[in-house]
């Protein structure tokens, strides 16, 4: 999934989600650390993209 097309909402301080706040520099450690969380779990459970390669690209290009 491209960048642009990730959303992310602060609902304590935007409960209408009116602005996305995954770009934000405020936001990048909590976004990073989610990340990280996501790719734990996903070991964890064996989900891995050796079937989609594809999907792998596009992880390598814009998880990080």
């Amino acid at each position: 999934m491209r960048p642009d097309r990730i959303r992310l909402y602060d609902l304590l301080a935007d409960p209408h989600e009116d602005h996305n706040v995954y770009n934000s520099p405020a936001y990048a450690g909590e976004i990073e650390k989610m990340k990280r969380e996501l790719l734990k779990l996903r070991r964890e459970v064996g989900d891995t993209d050796a079937a989609t390669p594809r999907m792998q690209e596009i992880m390598d290009e814009y998880y990080w």
